[in-house]
């Protein structure tokens, strides 16, 4: 009964992911030649004769066939799908052998200020910092550049061989979950170090190797299986940038393509105004096909899932870690000067005053055209590369990139800052009733939601919500001349409310964990003992730990949507678009919240034809989070490291293997 009742809140999840993909996308007309549609056209009776359909097919164990084919979804499906596996596959086996490896390397070298220990863990701040789709533009901008000087073919963007189209895509799809799973072995490792069996071992004569692969590795194990799962869903949250970036006819790839995104164009067309109603061309969203698809991710999931626990189980894993307690000892992170927090402060505070001083660097004017060069005999037109004159090359209309992102900096910041101060407000509230209060429907609550985040990745669950034809034309308008339709700043607010419900749930329940956890302390126990009611003591011993805690998530939020808004611009979904008519029938998609997400949107288009028109917005968003990543990490390790001490003056163990410590409450 327990296990159906811990099981409701993911039965829940996968209701709300049904009714949103059942959600009526236009009326669908596969048999005419005509898409537009009016952008109005949701009906009850369609929502319910879509639900009818979907219960047909749960009975029959059917799919049913393409909406634009007819053909039969499964074989389509299972075509698509080892490619995907492939690179899934290379991808998990160099997050298990790289990741457990630098794990063990740098739990054993953490104490000492080795060459090696100070590369490894330089390397890991810098590429996990970075976000995968800035990596695979400079990649794929390079791979341009290489090209046009040396006239080498070099292919990124749907390449088949097997270096550039399984190893190159494998190895940037891995390297987030490569430090993810580095990091918890070290912790592991750490805390091994120093115990009585490890003492022995070395003192029997065995070599650092046999005690490593005989003693250290199985006790490293149960980490592994803990954490399989965060990184298998980073593997899959970034799978859907490495498929639809590089053009692998994957998985993710096809869903997109179901849901129509074919990444050239909005998913809607120009909307136009006829008898007083708006209508747009629609692309087909075949919701047959996109449940096919989000069913054989599920099952590859659970797949590769039960694959890697059946591994551990044969390598040794004993299903819990060793049980003594290890000695404290001092560790190279925590011991010097704190350069991080002063490095990132100096990066976010240059870039906001270059953002600032934009039109006093000798920049061209953001929209100053510079629409066509001669050299000789020859005569080019924009997009433009990077020269001397454009540093970081210009757009399609010829408008410098560099300029431009400067100019749209300031606004992102401010878009993405409020959201993420009332995204982590609500959230802190939802955490401290779920703990403190003991509230129990809340707890529910913060737990579904947060089940609906980890299974459903932020961006996948953004383009379902925002791509519903009422949510996406919510607040459109026309000027009275006819020449522009735009969008109100209800859209703009109706995007951040979507990335922020997306991302509340795991505030709430960060804040709810480390609530429980600060809770569980035995001088909380004191606390309750001499007579303080739970809000006495939480005002007395836990508000200092939420205060810490809500403090890192506003970064850890901010860097988050700072991401999604910049991703979700290139599929075309900014904050206030709109259709401008620059010429005798002729109209261009831009936007009018002038934020980097925005400028994702309008340079998308010439992405594959000329890389370097994303690499400006690219560069600022990879700033930014890098930055800011360096002062979440100084404050991480501010609040959360012990004083250096020497080994005389460490805690004495006591009888059951704990350590009498005047360390504050952990947000671990």
């Amino acid at each position: 009964m327990k296990r159906v009742v811990r099981g409701l809140p993911y039965l829940f999840v996968v209701l709300i992911v049904l009714l949103i993909v059942e959600f009526p996308h236009g009326l669908i007309r596969p048999n005419t030649s005509s898409s537009q549609q009016p952008v109005a056209a949701f009906h009850w009776a369609q929502y319910s004769q879509n639900m009818a359909n979907l219960l047909h097919g749960l009975i029959t164990c059917s799919l049913g066939r393409t909406l634009s084919t007819g053909d039969p979804i499964p074989p389509l499906i299972l075509k698509t799908a080892w490619q995907s596996i492939a690179l899934m596959s290379l991808a998990m086996l160099f997050v298990l052998l790289i990741g457990i490896s630098k794990g063990i390397y740098d739990g054993l070298q953490s104490s000492r200020k080795s060459t090696g220990f100070v590369v490894s863990t330089s390397i890991q701040w810098v590429l996990e910092a970075l976000p995968s789709f800035f990596i695979i533009i400079s990649c794929v901008t390079l791979s341009f550049w290489i090209q046009a000087r040396y006239h080498t073919q070099i292919y990124l963007i749907g390449a088949t061989s097997f270096w550039a189209g399984v190893v190159f895509p494998a190895v940037i799809l891995a390297l987030a979950p490569i430090f993810t799973m580095s990091r918890y072995v070290r912790n592991a490792v750490e805390a091994q170090y120093g115990q009585p069996y490890l003492v022995t071992a070395h003192a029997k004569g065995l070599s650092q190797f046999k005690v490593i692969i005989r003693h250290l590795l199985p006790n490293c194990l149960a980490t592994v299986r803990m954490v399989l799962v965060p990184v298998l869903a980073s593997v899959f949250s970034g799978l859907i940038l490495i498929e639809y970036l590089l053009y692998q006819h994957g998985l993710m790839f096809g869903l997109f393509d179901a849901m129509g995104n074919d990444g050239a164009a909005p998913s809607y067309g120009r909307p136009y105004l006829q008898q007083g109603i708006f209508y747009s061309d629609f692309n087909n969203f075949d919701r047959n096909l996109v449940l096919g698809y989000l069913f054989a991710l599920v099952i590859v999931f659970f797949l590769f899932y039960f694959l890697i626990r059946g591994m551990l189980l044969l390598l040794g894993d004993r299903s819990v870690a060793n049980p003594y307690g290890s000695i404290l000892r001092d560790s190279a992170e925590a011991n010097g000067r704190d350069w991080r927090g002063l490095v990132g402060i100096s990066m976010i505070a240059l870039l906001v005053l270059a953002a600032i001083l934009a039109n006093h660097l000798g920049l061209p004017s953001p929209n100053k055209i510079d629409a066509i060069h001669i050299s000789g005999d020859q005569m080019t037109t924009p997009p433009f590369p990077p020269s001397p004159g454009h540093l970081l090359g210009t757009d399609a209309v010829g408008r410098d990139l560099l300029s431009r992102a400067l100019h749209f900096t300031l606004p992102t910041f401010y878009y993405v800052g409020i959201t993420a101060l009332i995204t982590v407000a609500a959230g802190a509230v939802l955490g401290t009733l779920s703990s403190v209060a003991g509230w129990r429907w809340v707890r529910l609550v913060v737990n579904t939601w947060n089940g609906w985040v980890t299974v459903m990745p932020g961006l996948l669950g953004a383009l379902l919500i925002l791509e519903i034809p009422t949510v996406y034309f919510a607040g459109l308008h026309m000027l009275p001349n006819g020449n522009s339709f735009y969008w109100s700043p209800v859209r703009s607010v109706i995007v951040l409310l979507v990335l922020g419900v997306l991302e509340c749930g795991k505030v709430a329940f960060t804040v709810q964990h480390v609530m429980d956890d600060a809770l569980s302390k035995s001088y909380m126990e004191a606390a309750v003992i001499v007579g303080n009611c739970r809000w006495s003591a939480f005002r007395l011993h836990l508000r200092r730990t939420l205060m810490e805690s809500v403090i890192e998530q506003v970064l850890v939020e901010f860097n988050q949507i700072l991401v999604l808004i910049a991703v979700l611009g290139y599929f075309q979904l900014n904050l206030r678009p709109a259709w401008e008519k620059i010429g005798w029938g002729t109209w261009i998609f831009t936007d009018t919240s002038h934020d980097l997400g925005g400028l994702f949107s309008q340079n998308a288009h010439d992405f594959l034809s000329a890389p370097w028109v994303l690499l400006a917005p690219a560069l600022f968003v990879a700033w930014s989070v890098f930055s800011l990543n360096l002062i979440l990490e100084s404050i991480h390790r501010r609040l959360n490291t012990m004083p250096r001490r020497s080994y005389a003056r460490q805690p004495q163990a006591i009888g059951d293997g704990t350590s009498i410590s005047s360390a504050g409450p952990s947000i671990d």
